[in-house]
């Protein structure tokens, strides 16, 4: 299924900006009932439903960002979640994307309350990791037993990478932001894994633009002159704040 914006509808660009614009696929992964699909909706439609319904079929939704003079046509495939039905079972059925384009960048789900949800995208994490090792031939990334890859927002195949931590709403109601279990979570995310993370409620449309703005500069680093050579975690820590500094984006 493919869902367009309603924001390109009204799209007027400069014959400049269509010369420089690039399609990029963007994948958004998490755990059922995350609010994946609400993320995607507030960012392309600016909707958003009480009434939750499962990811059943892959979709694509399709909107514009401009970013330092160039314009990205973001394709963001929803993908349904591939629960553990066994211990050997596969978090995400990675074949489910060979048939659409090359992957440009990730968007990690979890929910803030829910220590499975978080669990979910460890071990998507470890997934991405292994695809990584087997690119490069059987040689890891440098990753020791606490989860540290030694990059910088970047996934697999140095591939950019955002982790959203959703249902922050609640969180904050219930004062869970206050505890040490969502300490812990930030900590690994940021300090071990060094990824991106942006905190959002789909529901209040709270830095839902925040987030997919730090992919696209991510995006925009990655393959427009700022990229470090390497693989998982190829983008530079040092480099990428003032990249994120400098950079102006709008979604159009």
């Amino acid at each position: 299924m493919i869902v367009k914006s309603r924001s390109c509808e009204t799209l007027d660009m400069s014959e400049e900006l269509e010369s420089v614009s690039r399609q990029m696929t963007v994948v958004v992964l998490g755990s059922p009932s995350c609010g994946k699909t609400q993320i995607i909706r507030q960012f392309t439609e600016c909707s958003y439903s009480e009434i939750y319904h499962p990811t059943k079929h892959r979709k694509t939704y399709y909107t514009s960002v401009g970013l330092n003079e160039r314009v990205y046509q973001l394709a963001i495939l929803d993908l349904p979640a591939t629960r553990r039905v066994a211990k050997a079972a596969l978090v995400q059925d990675w074949e489910a994307l060979k048939d659409s384009d090359p992957i440009d960048a990730y968007i990690l789900v979890f929910d803030l309350t829910s220590e499975d949800s978080f669990g979910h995208i460890r071990r998507l994490r470890d997934q991405l990791e292994s695809i990584q090792t087997a690119h490069n031939g059987g040689v890891g990334n440098g990753s020791n037993g606490s989860g540290s890859n030694g990059g910088g927002g970047a996934g697999a195949n140095g591939i950019p990478l955002v982790v959203m931590g959703n249902k922050y709403d609640v969180l904050f109601a219930t004062r869970g932001h206050l505890s040490r279990r969502y300490l812990d979570i930030v900590n690994i995310i940021r300090k071990q894994w060094k990824w991106h993370y942006v905190e959002a409620s789909a529901k209040h449309n709270w830095q839902i633009q925040l987030a997919f703005k730090t992919l696209t500069k991510l995006i925009d680093a990655q393959y427009c002159g700022n990229r470090v050579p390497g693989g998982f975690g190829s983008t530079s820590e040092r480099l990428l704040p003032g990249v994120l500094r400098r950079s102006r984006c709008i979604v159009c």
